[in-house]
């Protein structure tokens, strides 16, 4: 059902081709119905089986019955249960939606999908570890544990947007086994969270353990290292890769398809699982970058964006991707996101004149975040000659985070009170300007940081509209006070 919402949501308006009147000037970047394309040659979801509905009720007995069994006669049931496979998801499942169904009998309708492996059964299980659909832990614990047991890939993506929302630890340990198995090491970071701010000694003794195998079996001394391989560009493919089933990168092109629906939850949710996807995801993305639609195209941006160092494979795409007005701040944060070293000539030229002010100010954050001489070059020529105050702070702002903060110092405190300025970003500037300075010893900066820092207001409630506007104007005072002893002598 999932897979026909999707088409027609594409075909009849989701990811329409834009009217002439929506068009913006034309540039060198394609664009084309890529969605459209990669969906409609998706394989037609298979006709569900014929199954004689007394051998599904005949199977869900014996599910019942098993419930009460032991050892091997528990197993040796299972296996004849199992048999009939196609049926005895289909009773199984039954059995866990049934509300009149115990507890033990839950037990053992997961168990029997457990023991049957198949893409139906997977996704039967997968339906139970969703937090939506049950709500006992106990529940999603045992059919995480049991999905692990499984071959299919094509339950990965719903197991790593699980972890978005999944409350239970050991459910989130389970979850995290599942996903490495088939080479996504998402749920690293939970583990990692456990393993030290756990409720319990055993959650937090699990949590390590599980870290530790998960590392041995990729090949690794130790969890940090797997940890900083799967978050780096891994050039020497040192994370084990296994390339993906049919049914999995239909369900990845299907998440793509949520980046562009109307529901923000469902695109919010598509860009967490793709940025948390492994190495071929990015090829997915790079072709969805020619995305005709601009909204889907732009969380494809996003997407790579929060992939970081993982997604460098993307980084000529992108830079090409700069030469689409409409797309290209999103595209700027990216490559800054992900460290794209080579596009610095690409962001430079995209903070000229005649360019839009919104690339402009965020090619400017972007070089801010990346350096070196060329991006402190040409944020200094863009701090002087901008044509408007607020891309002048943001060259600012760029420049404070490339040590050059004494720069532009007073342009900063001047926008903490000017009207129109962005009030909160000039005070964050401020704020890495005045630690910059006192780490590196600047006479004067240790003892105007604690005087910034005594404005702050109480750090346990949320400031007013009226006392953020008093403190800003009390931290302007304070350094316009401070400021000749801070900045170094003109020559």
């Amino acid at each position: 059902m999932r897979f026909v919402a999707l088409f027609a949501l594409c075909l009849f308006g989701a990811c329409h081709k834009q009217a002439p009147s929506e068009q913006t000037p034309s540039s060198t970047y394609e664009l084309r119905a890529v969605n459209k394309a990669e969906l409609a040659a998706l394989p037609k979801p298979a006709e569900p089986p014929a199954l004689e509905p007394k051998l599904v009720e005949r199977l869900r007995s014996q599910i019942v019955d098993r419930s009460h069994l032991l050892g091997k006669m528990r197993a040796l049931e299972l296996a004849d249960i199992a048999s009939s496979a196609d049926a005895a998801v289909v009773a199984a499942d039954a059995l866990l939606s049934d509300a009149k169904s115990g507890d033990e009998e839950k037990r053992s309708a997961i168990e029997v999908l457990g023991g049957i492996d198949t893409q139906a059964s997977a996704e039967a299980l997968a339906k139970r570890v969703d937090i939506q659909t049950s709500h006992e832990p106990w529940i999603r614990e045992t059919a995480a544990f049991e999905l692990g047991r499984l071959s299919s890939d094509v339950v990965v993506p719903g197991m790593c947007a699980q972890l978005k929302y999944e409350t239970d630890a050991q459910t989130v340990i389970w979850i995290a086994a599942l996903l490495a198995k088939h080479r996504n090491y998402s749920g690293l970071d939970g583990l990692r969270v456990l393993g030290t701010g756990g409720r319990t000694p055993e959650i937090r003794d699990h949590a390590l353990s599980m870290l530790s195998n998960l590392a041995r079996e990729a090949g690794f001394d130790d969890p940090d290292a797997l940890y900083a391989a799967w978050n780096s560009a891994d050039t020497e493919h040192k994370v084990p890769r296994e390339e993906p089933s049919p049914a999995l990168r239909a369900e990845i092109w299907m998440r793509v398809a949520d980046l562009g629906v109307f529901d923000l939850k469902h695109v919010d949710d598509a860009r967490f699982v793709l940025s948390r996807s492994p190495w071929w995801v990015v090829d997915v993305l790079v072709a969805a970058l020619h995305e005709e639609e601009p909204h889907l195209r732009a969380c494809v941006a996003q997407s790579l964006e929060r992939m970081g160092a993982r997604a460098s494979a993307a980084c000529p795409e992108l830079v090409k991707a700069l030469e689409e007005p409409r797309t290209a701040p999103a595209v700027a944060t990216a490559l800054a996101a992900i460290g794209c070293r080579d596009c610095l000539p690409a962001l430079v030229a995209c903070t000229h004149k005649g360019r839009g002010a919104e690339l402009r100010h965020a090619a400017a954050r972007a070089l801010g975040a990346l350096g070196s001489q060329p991006a402190i070059d040409a944020l200094r020529t863009l701090f002087e000659s901008a044509d408007t105050p607020d891309l002048r702070q943001t060259a600012a702002e760029a420049l404070v985070e490339l040590g050059q903060g004494a720069l532009v110092a007073p342009l900063l405190v001047e926008s903490l009170t000017r009207p129109g300025a962005d009030h909160d970003a000039a005070e964050t500037a401020l704020e890495r300007w005045l630690t910059q300075s006192a780490d590196a010893d600047a006479p004067g900066a240790k003892q105007a940081l604690e005087a910034w820092r005594a404005l702050a207001g109480d750090p346990n409630q949320t400031s007013t509209v009226a006392q953020t506007s008093a403190r800003h104007a009390a931290r302007a005072t304070l350094l316009s006070e401070r400021l000749p002893a801070l900045l170094p002598p003109k020559k």
